[in-house]
C-alpha cells in the first residue's frame, strides 16, 4: 500500500542540521508517509549521519551536485504518495504539520496548503514569527493589500517564503510543471505558477521552523537572486492575464496605480521592461529566452543586468554606510550636547555649593561672634553680681 504523503528532503552540506530535520519528520503525529532523502553531492559528514538513522520509511540516495531544484524534481518523480511535502535539510516541521495539512487539504479540496512560519537561528532559538505578507512598500496607497488575492500579494514579495512550506497534491506538478532550473528563486517561480492557477489555503498557525544561518542560499549572491526574480516576474507577466483578479469597480488608472505600488521588482525594472518590449516585437518566448537566461551565464543581457545589480548594491551599501555614519555623528553630537548640559548642571551645582558653603561660613562666623559677645556679657554680669 502506497503512503499518503511523500516527504522530500534535498540535502547539501547540512551535517549540523540534517539529523534534527529528519527527526522532525519521523516524529510526526501522522505516520503514513515515506521520507525521500536525496544527498546532492554533500562533501561533509551528512551521509554518515543519515546512515545511523534506521527507519523503514526512509528512502535514501545520493548523486553528484545538481542544485536544489533538480534534486527536488527528482524526489517528486520518485514519490509514491498522493501528496508532496518538501523539507529543506536545515528546517524543521512542527510535530503535527502533516496531520494539519492533510486535514485541511481533504476538507477544503484545495490543491496546495501552506502555513505560517516560525523563524529560528542556527541554534534553534526562535527569532521571528512570519504571519504573512508585509505590505511595507514605500510607494503609498493605493495597493492590492485589501484585495485578499494571494497571486496579487505575491507580486509584492514571496511571503510563502520557502519550498519547505509547500504541501500539495502530486498531480499539480504534472499539470503546471516542476521547479525551474533556478538557483535562488525556484520556489518563488513555482508559487507564482501555482497560485495563478489554483486556490490555495494558508493555515493560520506556524507549522514550520525556517532556519536563518550564515549558509542560507539567498544570502550568498544578492545580484543573481535579484536577477532571477526580475526574470521570473517578466516571464510570469508575459504568460498570464491578471485582469480577472482586479476589482471591477476600480477605474483602469486606479488599477494601474495599485499595480505600480504593489509590484516589487527588486531593482530589475529595466530587465522587466526590456523583456516585455522585445516580447511584443520579436516573441523571444518562442526562442526559449527563459531557459537561455537561466542557464547561459555568458548571455549579454544577463551580464549587463548583473553588472547593474552589483552597482546598485554598491550604491545601496554606500548609502547605508553614509546613513550609518550620519546617524553615528548625530549620536555623537547628541552625546556632546548631553555632556555639555551635564557640565553646565555640574557647574551650576558647584557654584550653588560654593555659594551655600560661603553662606554657611558667614553664618558660622556670625555665630562665633555672637558667642564671643555673649561670653563677654556673661563675664561682665558676673562681675557686677560679685561686686
Amino acid at each position: 500500500m502506497n503512503p499518503l504523503v511523500s516527504v522530500i528532503i534535498p540535502l547539501y552540506n547540512h551535517e549540523r542540521y540534517i539529523a534534527p530535520a529528519i527527526d522532525s519528520v519521523l516524529k510526526q503525529s501522522f505516520s503514513n508517509f515515506e521520507l525521500i532523502i536525496i544527498n546532492d553531492g554533500s562533501t561533509d559528514q551528512s551521509e554518515e549521519i543519515i546512515n545511523k538513522i534506521k527507519d523503514e520509511r526512509i528512502n535514501y540516495s545520493s548523486q553528484e551536485n545538481n542544485g536544489a531544484a533538480y534534486t527536488i524534481n527528482k524526489g517528486i518523480k520518485l514519490a509514491k504518495g498522493k501528496y508532496i511535502s518538501i523539507l529543506n535539510s536545515d528546517d524543521l516541521y512542527v510535530e503535527n504539520r502533516l496531520e494539519k495539512c492533510i486535514e485541511t487539504a481533504e476538507s477544503t479540496k484545495k490543491e496546495a496548503i501552506f502555513s505560517r512560519i516560525q523563524c529560528i537561528d542556527k541554534n534553534g532559538k526562535i527569532v521571528d514569527h512570519k504571519i504573512g505578507q508585509k505590505w511595507n512598500l514605500k510607494h503609498g496607497e493605493p495597493t492590492f493589500e485589501t484585495h485578499r488575492a494571494v497571486i496579487l500579494d505575491l507580486l509584492a514579495g514571496n511571503f510563502l517564503h520557502t519550498t519547505s512550506n509547500l504541501f500539495c497534491r502530486k498531480q499539480v506538478f504534472e499539470e503546471i510543471g516542476y521547479f525551474s532550473n533556478l538557483r535562488y528563486t525556484h520556489d518563488y517561480d513555482f508559487f507564482l505558477r501555482l497560485c495563478v492557477r489554483y486556490p490555495i489555503e494558508i493555515i493560520e498557525e506556524p507549522l514550520l521552523y525556517y532556519r536563518f544561518h550564515d549558509a542560507n542560499t539567498l544570502g550568498d549572491d544578492f545580484s543573481n537572486s535579484n536577477f532571477e526574480t526580475g526574470l521570473i516576474l517578466a516571464n510570469f507577466l508575459l504568460q498570464n492575464d491578471l485582469s480577472a483578479r482586479f476589482q471591477k469597480e476600480d477605474s483602469i488608472f486606479k488599477t494601474m496605480a495599485k499595480f505600480y505600488n504593489s509590484l516589487n521588482s527588486y531593482g530589475t525594472d529595466r530587465l522587466i521592461l526590456t523583456l516585455l518590449l522585445f516580447n511584443s516585437r520579436y516573441n523571444p518566448s518562442s526562442l526559449g529566452f527563459f531557459d537561455e537566461l537561466c542557464q547561459n551565464k555568458n548571455n549579454p543581457l544577463r551580464t549587463a543586468c548583473l553588472q547593474d545589480q552589483r552597482m546598485n548594491r554598491d550604491s545601496l551599501q554606500l548609502h547605508h554606510d553614509l546613513k550609518w555614519q550620519t546617524s553615528q555623528t548625530e549620536i555623537w553630537w547628541r552625546k556632546v550636547g548631553e555632556l555639555s548640559e551635564t557640565l553646565k548642571w555640574q557647574k551650576a551645582e558647584t557654584e550653588r555649593w560654593w555659594s551655600d558653603a560661603e553662606k554657611l561660613k558667614q553664618d558660622l562666623a556670625w555665630n562665633n561672634s555672637k558667642q564671643i559677645i555673649g561670653g563677654n556679657n556673661s563675664k561682665n554680669s558676673n562681675k557686677i553680681f560679685l561686686d
